[in-house]
């Protein structure tokens, strides 16, 4: 279950704003909004134009990364206009059967992330910033993925850079 969730410089969140879905004061009334000890029913209002649909999109953008699911694209801006910061950050701490995993990133845009980590019980698996062409796979053992080809990882986003590159010089008069 998802335990905290954080996003900045997203849409009207210039600051970071922070979920804790563990932090269960003021759900004494209702019991029932509560499984192993995490608020699991939230009710979130407030007037118009306040951020409460950007908050969900926020949320759920996580699917759109993991899984390459279709995106709220084509609606308006990513990242907050008021910030001097150039990525969205996202991050997600999950509980699973006790353990902690967290999955953080940055994204430019709805099509293009600056870095990614995974960590689990405050192991980092992976690390990948792409901006800075740097990745750190050292420890997918831990999650028994060390036979993942990561050469081919990285070359299949060597091949994707060049075809972007390709397709920008097709578009340019």
């Amino acid at each position: 279950m998802l335990k905290k969730f954080s996003v900045r410089n997203y849409k009207n969140f210039k600051e970071e704003i922070d979920i804790d879905f563990s932090n269960t004061a003021g759900y004494q009334f209702s019991t029932d909004c509560i499984y192993e000890g995490l608020i699991s029913k939230m009710l979130i209002y407030g007037r118009n134009a306040t951020g409460k649909t950007n908050l969900g999109k926020a949320l759920t953008d996580i699917c759109s990364t993991m899984f390459q699911a279709p995106r709220f694209m084509n609606d308006g801006v990513f990242l907050n206009a008021d910030s001097q910061e150039e990525a969205a950050v996202f991050s997600y701490e999950f509980i699973f059967e006790g353990q902690q995993l967290i999955y953080q990133y940055a994204r430019y845009s709805d099509l293009e992330l600056q870095w990614e980590k995974l960590s689990i019980n405050d192991k980092t698996i992976f690390d990948c910033n792409f901006a800075l062409g740097k990745f750190n796979f050292d420890n997918l053992k831990y999650i028994d993925a060390e036979t993942a080809n990561i050469e081919r990882y990285t070359q299949s986003l060597e091949e994707g850079e060049e075809a972007d590159k390709a397709v920008s010089k097709e578009n340019c008069p």
